[in-house]
């Protein structure tokens, strides 16, 4: 699933990165399934289960909404293997 080649193609073209800050109306690629591990990880305070899914559409909401209103133009990938398949809802 995902890209066919895309991670070989990054890991030849793209060199580690100094963090840098992006302009308003960049275009920014987010890997898929990191930003949701990113978003189970970050706010457990919700206690989100995986399928407590209006906890989920509140919090991705919001994390969206504070890329989008910087101006950012989004793409989201889902490529490779995904991080939240070793996590259950308890």
């Amino acid at each position: 699933m995902g890209v066919k080649g895309l991670l070989k193609y990054l890991d030849k073209k793209l060199q580690v990165q100094e963090p840098e800050q992006l302009e308003r109306g960049a275009t920014l690629i987010v890997d898929a399934s990191g930003f949701l591990f990113h978003i189970f990880r970050n706010h457990s305070s919700f206690e989100m289960k995986i399928g407590d899914y209006r906890e989920w559409n509140i919090v991705f909401s919001a994390e969206l909404k504070k890329l989008l209103d910087f101006g950012l133009g989004l793409v989201f990938v889902f490529d490779g293997k995904s991080q939240m398949k070793g996590i259950n809802s308890h």
